[in-house]
């Protein structure tokens, strides 16, 4: 028997065991696998590299991204749980939800272009998430596959909001650089004009190109300059998917669908990412009809001289009339089925408003919701102490019981959320333990209002 020596983990942020090698790395961040040793829940967590952790502008857009998704409740966006940064010389951490699956870069090195059926419904998924963005006013501006992770291999959840701003506005420099990386951007952003919702469908169709022939629709060797690349998106139209791989047999329809969205002119593209996903997912259903469906001019032709009519009429059946049940015992019966109706749907009306009310239907549907700012939140602990620091040091402003509702107004600090809350004629803000607290979830109303605010132009 080998006896090997236990992990050296080390704990970060007060509570959160990482590994020594980090899972992932970009230009200033290190991304590393942990575990949260007080929920017992895997996690992500992202610092600064060691040289950037004094540079004030990284260190004001590593927390601007931890606060764009904070704000985003979406199941195909990684969600933030935590955020800690006691000061501007300590080393930062955001903590996120753990995705355990390949980047979509990875699966495409690996296994090549993705399957159309299932190109389609990985589309929809990263479409609704931009969508989602977009409807907050935000782009993204670094759509890639290296952004796009899969929690399965059906779905996947976009990350990376680090250059994330307004829609509207001129891509602000970061480093040095004015873009994200070269082989998806917008002509917009390679050229420093306005950026908007279109600049992420650009990017878009960039992906979904590479998911389509496996190659970026630029071709060009490793190392060369970026801004070539860059003056390719300005002035150079994309080969057609279907010519730049023939050996993959792509269906024609394929060209126009992604060529719209890698439209030079923003106003040329499809009006939002849900219009390119839907487009995507309409042209494959036409090119291919359920298989209960059969061309007429495929049906046997019906020949009467062949095929004689036939009409066999069975004889009459005479037989002895069967008596049913005493009449008593069918009106017994028949009130008895009445009564368990009544029942069933009065207990259904109860659970839908029940549902319409809390969103929680008692005995049978009752979420777990994850707290982020703008969340309502309800006290679990029998009397809960709301203090004006995040501490427990800190003054204590009043006491909450059990059941109270709180609002959450932001990030947590070292696992104390701020709330506010109303007594009487006054208005309480203060800080909370995440011990004592538990997310209350959107009522039935609320979801459908949210459902209708994303259909919404």
């Amino acid at each position: 028997m080998t006896l090997t020596a236990p992990r050296s983990n080390r704990v970060v942020a007060d509570h959160y065991e990482i590994e020594d090698q980090p899972i992932g790395t970009g230009g200033m961040a290190l991304v590393y696998r942990g575990r949260d040793l007080r929920t017992r829940r895997d996690v992500a967590l992202k610092t600064l590299k060691p040289e950037w952790v004094n540079d004030a502008h990284a260190r004001a857009r590593f927390r601007h991204e931890a606060r764009t998704m904070a704000f985003l409740s979406h199941p195909n966006v990684a969600r933030v749980y935590d955020l800690f940064e006691p000061n501007d010389q300590a080393q930062p951490w955001v903590v996120l939800e753990f995705v355990p699956g390949l980047s979509l870069r990875q699966e495409i090195d690996r296994n090549g272009p993705i399957d159309i059926d299932r190109l389609t419904h990985l589309l929809k998924q990263i479409a609704a998430a931009l969508h989602h963005l977009h409807q907050r006013g935000m782009v993204h501006l670094d759509v890639k596959p290296q952004n796009i992770l899969f929690d399965d291999p059906m779905t996947v959840k976009l990350i990376d909001f680090g250059i994330a701003q307004e829609a509207g506005t001129v891509l602000e420099a970061s480093n040095g650089q004015a873009f994200g990386t070269v082989s998806y951007v917008s002509p917009e952003q390679a050229s420093g004009d306005e950026v908007g919702p279109a600049s992420d469908i650009y990017s878009l169709g960039c992906v979904v190109y590479e998911m389509v022939t496996g190659e970026t629709i630029f071709k060009f060797r490793d190392g060369t300059d970026p801004q070539i690349v860059l003056a390719a998106h300005l002035t150079e139209h994309p080969i057609p998917p279907t010519r730049r791989r023939p050996d993959l047999d792509l269906p024609e329809w394929i060209d126009d669908i992604v060529l719209d969205a890698l439209a030079r002119a923003p106003e040329d593209r499809y009006p939002t990412t849900v219009a390119f996903a839907e487009a995507f997912e309409g042209a494959l259903n036409a090119a291919t009809p359920p298989d209960s469906t059969v061309p007429l001019s495929r049906l046997p032709r019906f020949d009467p001289r062949r095929n004689p009519t036939v009409v066999h009429t069975p004889p009459p059946v005479v037989g002895a009339r069967i008596k049913g049940p005493p009449l008593v015992a069918r009106i017994r019966t028949a009130f008895l089925w009445k009564l368990v109706g009544i029942v069933a749907v009065g207990n259904l009306l109860l659970a839908a408003l029940s549902f319409w009310d809390t969103g929680v239907v008692p005995g049978l549907y009752d979420p777990a919701v994850a707290i982020h700012a703008g969340t309502t939140v309800t006290v679990t602990a029998e009397l809960l102490n709301v203090r004006a620091e995040p501490s427990d040091s800190g003054a204590v402003l009043d006491q909450v019981g059990k059941s109270a509702t709180l609002r959450v107004t932001g990030l947590p600090d070292g696992g104390w959320w701020p709330i506010t809350y109303d007594r009487g004629d006054q208005q309480v803000e203060g800080w909370v333990s995440g011990d004592h607290v538990a997310g209350v979830p959107e009522s039935g109303y609320e979801r459908v209002r949210q459902v209708f605010r994303d259909l919404a132009p």
